[in-house]
């Protein structure tokens, strides 16, 4: 929570709220990295946001980088957007994976999805263009909307694993 106490006019103190975001509840799932089999892995990230097993994600939405175009990015968000809906009619929450900044204001650095275009997700995936490096989406509305919704999120770098073979021969 952040506060902040103004001087009124006549010197009286007012106290005045700024934002107020919920507490983290400590997860029951939580798994000791040792135990993780990485062959078994589809992405391997060292920079990660949540922890544990989400044992309840039954689809991917997967945006292939090989032939990704950035001047389609806003086209790209409507198909999500439509899958989503998809998904959520049907209960099915699911992981999405694909180039650039999830969520970004500039879709030349991502897929500018809101947060009601992704909410069947429950972990989601940046994986790097083949030209340039982005920055990791980690603006304080975005990583409010992750924590609190216990949302996993991976970034990677060209160091970090994804298994593109097996994303790339599963039916769409």
């Amino acid at each position: 929570m952040q506060s902040m106490m103004l001087k009124l006019q006549g010197g009286k103190d007012e106290f005045a709220f700024l934002q107020i975001r919920p507490m983290i509840r400590a997860a029951t799932n939580l798994t000791e990295m040792d135990s993780i089999d990485e062959t078994e892995a589809i992405c391997i990230s060292h920079q990660v946001l949540g922890f544990g097993y989400m044992h309840d994600i039954k689809d991917i939405i997967y945006i292939s980088a090989k032939d990704f175009d950035r001047s389609k990015t806003t086209g790209i968000t409507l198909e999500i957007q439509k899958i989503n809906s998809l998904l959520n009619s049907k209960n099915r929450p699911s992981l999405l994976v694909g180039p650039g900044r999830w969520g970004s204001s500039d879709p030349w650095l991502g897929i500018p999805v809101k947060w009601n275009q992704i909410s069947s997700v429950r972990c989601f995936v940046e994986t790097p263009f083949s030209d340039m490096d982005v920055n990791p989406s980690q603006g304080t509305h975005f990583f409010q909307n992750i924590t609190s919704l216990g949302i996993g999120y991976f970034t990677q770098t060209r160091k970090d694993f994804i298994d593109i073979d097996f994303l790339d021969t599963h039916e769409t």
